[in-house]
């Protein structure tokens, strides 16, 4: 029972990530300009890896949520009659790969370090948001595909819009790693109260 919550909840993690890209990116995009929204985009995504991650810190269990946001992300493509390999589609795709490894290689070593999870989340979720952008343009040139470039100049939009990046990479994962240990304790508590009702309803059955 308790497992079962506990990938109940990681899949609602990685549905909530899909959508948020899904639907988001047009709304943001429309709001802020087409080279804003994918910084901010980029940033938020922390939220739910951070989250994910403090809640279960189990990685069989929570590359569940990666799985779940990247198969939603896929099926926007008809559902918007959006060829498959467009930019729009595969480009957010990969860029959740590369953000979800990097943050686990980094919070692998933030944990050795005596600081709180929100703490551990920030510095984590910081420095896998600066390795993304650095290596995303090349990401997308191996694929293919060019960099976007901010208008007039020769500079990728990853690191032209690194500061808006990194500070909402820096709010969402510090965040996120307090939800996800708030819910986490929750999920435990209510868990260890069953147990006891159900140990003495048995012991008094006897």
């Amino acid at each position: 029972m308790f497992h079962r919550k506990k990938l109940f909840i990681l899949f609602g993690i990685g549905l909530m990530w899909g959508l948020v890209e899904t639907f988001g990116s047009p709304c943001i995009r429309g709001a802020c300009g087409r080279e804003f929204g994918g910084a901010i985009l980029a940033g938020t995504s922390f939220l739910f890896i951070s989250s994910s991650y403090f809640f279960c810190k189990k990685t069989a269990d929570i590359l569940m949520v990666l799985v779940v946001a990247v198969l939603l992300k896929l099926l926007s493509s008809p559902l918007f009659g959006i060829p498959l390999f467009h930019p729009s589609i595969i480009n957010p795709a990969y860029a959740f790969f590369s953000q979800f490894f990097l943050f686990y290689l980094f919070i692998s070593i933030v944990n050795k370090m005596h600081l709180s999870d929100f703490y551990k989340g920030a510095l984590a979720g910081t420095l896998a948001s600066i390795f993304s952008v650095f290596i995303f343009p090349f990401l997308q040139m191996a694929i293919g595909g060019s960099a976007c470039l901010k208008s007039g100049t020769s500079i990728p939009l990853a690191y032209y819009y690194l500061p808006i990046t990194l500070g909402c990479a820096l709010t969402s994962a510090s965040f996120g790693a307090l939800l996800g240990s708030q819910v986490r304790k929750i999920i435990y508590k209510n868990n260890g109260n069953q147990f006891k009702w159900s140990l003495l309803f048995s012991t008094t059955k006897k």
